[in-house]
């Protein structure tokens, strides 16, 4: 059976993984394996997280795509001076049907991951470190709100004021998260200063800012 194609905007499932829910294939590149063609795909999972996977080992399913879009299989590369057809054009995108109000939701939203509780509280404090290197001040704004909402392009629904506003919302609700992890971390008597030392400089900063204020 050939391998599908995935492209971005796809729907999917980690059949090895279920725990982390659904996910959006927010782009796909042709890779090779072995001699053979396989795809390196990066997917936004509801419950995980963004991930970067080789469809050599990772197995992922299809869970739906636009009507008059059926997957495509992986074709092999074709041998030295044998033409093949130029590959039929792609659809123009269609609108995403997400409203303005649930995309502002989303950007609001810490991500399940950070609060999975079967998750160890160093993993957890390490990724929530790692999204301070977002800014409202510069391009990392745009590459935050398309990891947080799962949208190609969100400035297609929103404008930047949305992404701004929201994103001082979402800074409040994380240095909150941030300052709850390192008291469980204190009260579980971890050795976490390596992670903070490591912090982003926008990570240096909320630190600062939860000692000055106990």
């Amino acid at each position: 059976m050939p391998q599908i194609l995935f492209q971005a905007d796809d729907r999917v499932r980690h059949a090895a993984k279920p725990e982390w829910g659904a996910g959006t294939v927010l782009s796909a590149q042709p890779a090779m394996h072995n001699g053979e063609p396989c795809q390196r795909v990066t997917v936004r999972f509801d419950q995980a997280g963004k991930k970067t996977l080789s469809t050599a080992f990772a197995r992922l399913a299809l869970l739906d795509r636009a009507e008059g879009e059926p997957p495509q299989p992986i074709q092999k590369p074709a041998k030295k001076g044998v033409s093949t057809p130029a590959p039929s054009p792609r659809k123009p995108e269609r609108p995403d049907p997400v409203s303005a109000d649930v995309l502002r939701d989303r950007l609001a939203t810490i991500p399940d991951a950070l609060s999975d509780p079967f998750r160890s509280i160093e993993d957890r404090l390490a990724d929530t470190l790692a999204l301070y290197k977002f800014s409202p001040d510069d391009r990392t704004l745009l590459d935050w709100a398309t990891i947080q909402t799962g949208v190609r392009d969100p400035l297609s629904t929103l404008t930047r004021h949305d992404l701004e506003q929201q994103f001082e919302v979402f800074r409040i609700r994380l240095d909150r998260h941030l300052r709850d992890l390192l008291e469980n971390a204190r009260r579980a008597k971890l050795d976490i200063r390596t992670l903070l030392a490591d912090a982003p400089p926008g990570a240096q900063h909320a630190l600062r800012r939860i000692n000055h204020a106990r």
